[in-house]
């Protein structure tokens, strides 16, 4: 019983005296084959009940068989009906991995999807207004940039995924033949890495998209006509609604519409 509670004491200070340098495990599993009560009677022990309570690393208690229960059981974290249990659960499998790096994917793409959406819809909205009905053309062209963009990082984006799960597949064969814990430490922080790379390359390009659209929409307001007419130009055109661009197009005696920033007058030319 000391043996095992000094066990997990130790663990729980890796830092200090003759764990100094090993690097603090993730989870103690406590546990032992089948045996009679007097070979599981060390789990019963107080020292034993104290120290798993006392741990700040979580404890997984698989003592015996599923028959068999101890002290240590009711005072871990969670228990295991058998050790070769504890290791299946501590340590999930790759087909688990895989489902989890998928719905990151599935949840990443509807955001982007969805953001997406919303900035297709915000720039029809402008196209539609009478604003911008002159300058429709560049309008369309960064319409169609913003959607070309949007390919490209859908591209970029399954191409990260597919390199991420063929070295998941490649990582889940080795976890046949390496310790379960160590191989499941390893894929978690792949996966939090990978996650993170694409949580950036994601938030970059929509950061990079929405300024191109802001630089549009800016130039679109400077290039608009009531921009022009507000800085003090006007737009004069004949009865028949024809700009007229030249002095020499008018004749004494026409009718002419002048149009402000804020209203119309029409004139006669003299």
């Amino acid at each position: 019983a000391g043996e095992i509670a000094r066990a997990v004491i130790e663990f729980n200070d890796c830092d200090t005296g003759r764990m100094a340098g090993v690097p603090k495990p993730d989870v103690i599993v406590v546990c032992r084959g089948g045996g009679s009560i007097e070979d599981l009677w060390a789990f019963n022990e107080e020292a034993v009940a104290r120290a798993i309570f006392a741990s700040e690393i979580p404890v997984v208690s698989a003592v015996g068989h599923e028959i068999d229960f101890t002290i240590a059981d009711f005072t871990a974290d969670l228990r295991a009906p058998t050790p070769s249990a504890a290791a299946e659960l501590v340590a999930p499998d790759a087909e688990t991995l895989m489902r989890h790096l998928g719905q990151a994917w599935s949840r990443a793409g509807r955001a982007l999807g969805s953001e997406l959406a919303r900035q297709q819809e915000r720039l029809a909205f402008l196209r539609r207004g009478a604003l911008f009905r002159e300058p429709a053309a560049r309008l369309e062209e960064w319409g169609q940039r913003v959607d070309s963009c949007g390919e490209s990082l859908l591209r970029a984006t399954e191409s990260g995924l597919a390199e991420a799960m063929q070295r998941l597949a490649a990582l889940s064969g080795a976890l046949r033949e390496h310790r379960p814990d160590q191989v499941a430490r390893l894929k978690r922080q792949q996966i939090e890495v990978l996650a993170a790379r694409m949580n950036e390359r994601v938030a970059a390009q929509l950061q990079l998209r929405l300024h191109q659209l802001r630089r549009a929409e800016s130039l679109l307001a400077v290039l608009a006509p009531e921009a022009t007419l507000r800085r003090g130009y006007t737009i004069t055109t004949d009865a028949e609604g024809k700009v007229i661009r030249s002095a020499k197009a008018v004749r004494k005696g026409t009718k002419i519409h002048t149009r402000f920033s804020d209203g119309n007058a029409v004139s006669k030319v003299e």
